[in-house]
């Protein structure tokens, strides 16, 4: 009977397993999305545009099942980019721009 019992219980458990594994890695995706936009927030404060695209282009990469990141991301690139041909900065904007086409071959 236990082998009846361990049989039936062996694809739920499989299931069970499955989903965790899948929701633990959804949860570390949004996370790290998180993570990216707030870095890029603050290294835009700092002035720092290298950093900026480096972690917006992370968001923007960090796509997953209701995910906000990588909206976010696209969005800092794009603001970044146009910032930067407004003040005549081409290496940022081209850098900017570069991560936008990067991040969306990515996805």
């Amino acid at each position: 009977m236990s082998g009846a019992v361990a049989w039936r219980r062996g694809p739920w458990a499989a299931v069970a397993l499955a989903l965790v594994v899948l929701g633990v890695a959804w949860a570390s995706r949004v996370a790290e999305g998180r993570r990216s936009i707030e870095a890029c927030d603050a290294a835009q404060k700092r002035g720092d545009a290298v950093e900026a695209i480096v972690f917006a282009r992370a968001a923007a990469e960090a796509r997953c099942p209701w995910c906000e990141a990588p909206e976010l991301g696209h969005a800092r690139l794009y603001a970044i980019a146009k910032d930067a041909e407004g003040r005549g900065d081409d290496a940022t904007a081209v850098a900017a721009w570069r991560a936008v086409r990067a991040a969306a071959l990515a996805s």
